[in-house]
């Protein structure tokens, strides 16, 4: 039987291995017309082969045809299947840093074929790499119809057709009732920026003019300094008169640009908005975040920018050949794009706290990529290359997770759901400022607020046991303990470092013995309950979520019992466990009448087994050694926080009372399941868990 290698008529070849250029980059043309290089031709010898050998077809063996994405992309210039291949690599690019690194010369990285499933897919890749991201590879269709759309978009973003098309989309989301009813209100924010022309602009009190149609702009700042570009006390009576858009970070000044192409007239802008170096302004700007972007004509989210000083007006290179067909082995190809949500995870933007929120919050949101424009509302997603993707939902229904919030908070189901996902993503995420923990949320905390439901440092009151039941991924590491808010209670998921990824509890079974109490804050500001006080009622629920993040005790009332008891023995973990690939077993068979507890100190698991009783596994949030775990474990209770969860809880002293009784804080959270009789002995507790 002939072997791949003989179809293509070269030599095995390695990833790591390469041709010179000669031999891949020679353009013949075929009996279809279509010009093709002698690396296509690999490519078109592939699939041929795998045609023949369908039993070998679900993973072919990598072919390599280009020795570099720079030698790719000057062949493209003649072959048209190079052409199509570069264009889906630039269309995987989310941001301007990832389209400079493909384009670098210095990466010198071959380009690879392979068949998988019925597709193509070509990479980037090294010969040591097993794994590479999603930008660094390209899938595409291979369709035996000619019914297959081609659409070429401008090279330039500010073109008349680009903005006549999100002008469409804007238009039709007018006439979208599911979309209206998100709004949080008919009010503009404190302040907007008016665009006057195309080089000057002001800021405006919008509290004393009618409502207006405006954009909001969610962005990255970056880490440089912005102190010369925001507006603060210095500056603010200045730009309340006509200033030069020059005066603003880069980034600023083209979503102002494209604004105004739109035919926008306003633009609110967190940097130039709000006065940076008042306290106070920020403050009260930071609790109407949920209108700001909620009350927007659509969100301008700027995917593509790392910093604020990135150009966003640019050449998108991904259009600067002509659209056209393009045939393999008598097959039609076209390029699999990765969806939004690929994309935006590619991106810095979703590694910021701040954007959750911004994004979440958006009945309308318009995305700006390094290639193209996508549109989210409601009721329909929309992208400028692929048209035939639209789709006319129905009332009710999410196109993604993007405004599945916003729908589930109007119509009332799985609200508790989708805040889950909101706290896990959340926790991802970095903050510049750790004290902007709360602040971040709380729009989206606002939203959620319904039916009396009181907020608890990032936990809500008629689910507090659940919602005590999260758990970390990984266990914080000892370098990282001072980067905890210790301002912030222990058993709130927000007390962790930033970037500590959290799991949520899911299939929750309540327990009857557990009983929430009251909670307490030790320093209750004073501005807030003055705030209160003068809130007119449609606004108190914005105070309340304020309120609720100063939260910084609870009490509860439930089953508890010491997590060991005496005569416990202290056992190496791999005394009873043994892998099998990715599964750990326990055997107790040389313990089997025996108490006895184990740390696996690596992952921070600790172990509990009892005479003839299927075992426990806790998770510790913070790393311990086996020192700091012996010295601690005696003091450590089990809480019965639901039928198939534990909170692992440390005693501590002199903290709400003199004493210290009964006050606890969080140290971990069981992760396996536990006997219905395990707190059959145990008395109920009232306790104050700090």
């Amino acid at each position: 039987m002939s072997n791949l290698w003989t179809w293509l008529g070269k030599p095995a070849a390695s990833p790591g291995v390469s041709l010179e250029k000669d031999d891949f980059c020679a353009i013949r043309k075929e009996m279809d017309r279509q010009p093709k290089c002698r690396g296509c031709r690999r490519i078109e010898a592939l699939i041929r082969y795998c045609d023949s050998h369908p039993a070998q077809e679900s993973r072919s063996r990598p072919v390599c045809f280009h020795n570099s994405y720079h030698e790719l992309d000057f062949c493209a210039a003649r072959c048209s299947t190079c052409r199509l291949i570069r264009r889906g690599f630039l269309l995987n690019q989310a941001t301007i840093a990832q389209l400079e690194e493909l384009g670098a010369r210095t990466l010198q990285v071959p380009v690879w074929a392979t068949m998988e499933t019925g597709r193509l897919q070509v990479s980037l890749q090294r010969a040591e790499e097993s794994f590479f991201p999603l930008n660094k590879q390209v899938k595409l269709s291979l369709d035996l119809s000619d019914d297959v759309e081609v659409r070429a978009l401008p090279t330039l973003v500010l073109d008349d057709r680009v903005c006549a098309e999100i002008q469409g989309w804007a238009r039709d989301c007018e006439n979208h009732p599911q979309c209206g009813n998100l709004n949080w209100s008919r009010k503009n924010p404190t302040r907007l920026i008016r665009i006057l022309s195309d080089t000057y602009i002001q800021i405006v009190d919008a509290r004393h003019i009618d409502f207006v149609q405006y954009a909001a702009l969610s962005y990255c700042w970056g880490s440089s300094q912005i102190a010369d570009t925001s507006t603060v006390k210095a500056n603010i009576a200045k730009r309340e008169r006509p200033f030069p858009i020059t005066d603003l970070r880069k980034t600023i000044q083209d979503a102002i640009a494209l604004v105004r192409r739109i035919g926008l007239h306003f633009i609110w802008v967190d940097s130039t908005c709000i006065i940076q170096d008042s306290k106070e302004d920020w403050e009260n700007e930071a609790m109407l975040m949920a209108e700001v972007y909620s009350n927007a004509y659509f969100t301008l989210c700027s995917v593509l920018a790392e910093h604020a000083d990135t150009a966003l007006i640019r050449p998108r290179d991904a259009w600067a050949y002509p659209t056209e067909l393009c045939n393999l082995a008598s097959r039609r190809l076209s390029i699999v794009s990765l969806t939004l949500e690929e994309l935006k995870q590619l991106a810095a933007y979703s590694t910021r706290a701040w954007t959750l929120q911004e994004e979440r919050l958006s009945p309308r949101i318009l995305y700006w990529t390094p290639q193209q424009m996508y549109w989210s509302c409601a009721t329909r997603t929309a992208t400028e290359s692929s048209p035939s993707q639209r789709k006319r939902l129905t009332i009710g229904e999410a196109p993604d997770t993007t405004q599945a919030f916003l729908q589930a908070s109007f119509e009332g189901i799985n609200l508790h759901l989708y805040w889950k996902d909101i706290v896990e993503d959340y926790t991802k995420r970095s903050l510049t400022n750790t004290e902007d923990r709360f602040p971040a949320l709380s729009g989206l905390a606002a939203k959620y607020q319904f039916g009396g439901n009181i907020y608890l440092a990032g936990l809500w009151q008629q689910t507090i046991a659940e919602d005590l039941a999260w758990r970390v991924e990984i266990s914080v590491p000892q370098n990282r303990l001072e980067e905890r808010a210790r301002d912030i209670p222990s058993w709130s998921w927000a007390s962790l470092p930033t970037c500590t990824p959290i799991k949520m509890s899911r299939n929750w079974q309540a327990s009857g013995f557990f009983c929430f109490v009251e909670s307490r804050s030790q320093m209750q500001d004073p501005a807030v309950v003055r705030e209160i006080e003068r809130e007119p009622p449609k606004d108190i629920a914005l105070t309340n979520i304020r309120k609720g993040a100063q939260v910084t005790a609870i009490t509860v009332s439930a089953r508890m019992r010491p997590l060991l008891r005496p005569g416990y023995e202290k056992r190496s973990w791999s005394d009873i466990a043994s892998r099998t690939g990715f599964d750990e077993k326990f055997s107790f068979e040389s313990v089997v009448d025996r108490h006895i507890y184990c740390l696996e100190p690596s992952l921070s698991q600790v172990l509990v087994y009892e005479s003839q009783r299927r075992e426990v596994i806790y998770q510790l949030d913070y790393l311990m050694d086996d020192k700091q775990l012996s010295s601690r474990i005696g003091d450590l209770q089990c809480l019965e926080l639901g039928a198939q969860c534990i909170l692992l809880v440390e005693e501590c002293e002199g903290e709400v009372s003199a004493n210290g009784k009964g006050s606890y804080k969080r140290v971990g959270i069981s992760i396996s399941s536990i006997r219905p009789d395990f707190f059959n002995d145990a008395a109920t507790k009232t306790c104050h868990l700090l």
